[in-house]
């Protein structure tokens, strides 16, 4: 039994799964860009009644806890809470603006990358040129740009929570969380790059060999 090949040498049914893969990142970057550009503008200008959602800060228990009966709840609490505040000063709202675009364009770039290595690899151009800048880019606005947006981020919801704990008797914490998981994922890829081009280069002597 043989197995159908294009021209390139990959088999068809593996071309038509990295297309359907690279149209899946080509979806989740345009969906990402869709729904942050709505959720920038409601930063910015501020919904109809002048409400602005925010997650902030808690340590709000668990009613209710501990609880009777197997299993039972022994301890709870919220870390957090969704809100949607009327009132937040321009600055605020401003940080969070910035802070969700930065999200954005870290997401539709990172989408991006992926979207090129898995049509690279459907063209079986594993170590183009161009996939080795794009995949150093995209690692670069990963690591930094998770670090910059989230920081930008959490310095609105502090500020959030500074200003809503006078009406809310202080049941906020003014400060934010960091997530390392996207930073270190960011400096991977970027290693990656580096792996994409010693293979091309280990392409490019070898052609012609075999």
């Amino acid at each position: 039994m043989t197995t159908s090949t294009t021209p390139t040498g990959i088999t068809r049914s593996d071309r038509i799964t990295l297309l359907v893969f690279a149209g899946i990142a080509a979806a989740i970057g345009l969906a990402t860009l869709v729904g942050g550009a709505l959720r920038i503008r409601l930063y910015a200008t501020a919904a109809s009644d002048g409400s602005t959602p925010v997650s902030l800060l808690t340590g709000t228990s668990v009613p209710g806890v501990p609880t009777e009966g197997d299993p039972s709840i022994r301890f709870g609490v919220f870390p957090t809470a969704d809100l949607l505040v009327t009132g937040l000063s321009d600055g605020t709202r401003a940080l969070l603006a910035v802070g969700e675009g930065i999200g954005v364009l870290v997401t539709v770039v990172v989408s991006a990358a992926i979207f090129w290595l898995f049509l690279s690899l459907a063209r079986a151009r594993p170590f183009a040129p161009s996939l080795h800048r794009l995949t150093l880019v995209a690692g670069a606005t990963l690591a930094l740009g998770s670090m910059l947006g989230q920081g930008i981020a959490g310095f609105g919801r502090m500020n959030a929570a500074a200003e809503v704990n006078p009406v809310a008797d202080n049941l906020f914490s003014v400060g934010f969380t960091l997530d390392l998981a996207p930073i270190v994922i960011g400096f991977a890829i970027m290693a990656l790059a580096f792996v994409f081009r010693a293979g091309g280069r280990l392409q490019r002597e070898t052609e012609g060999l075999i």
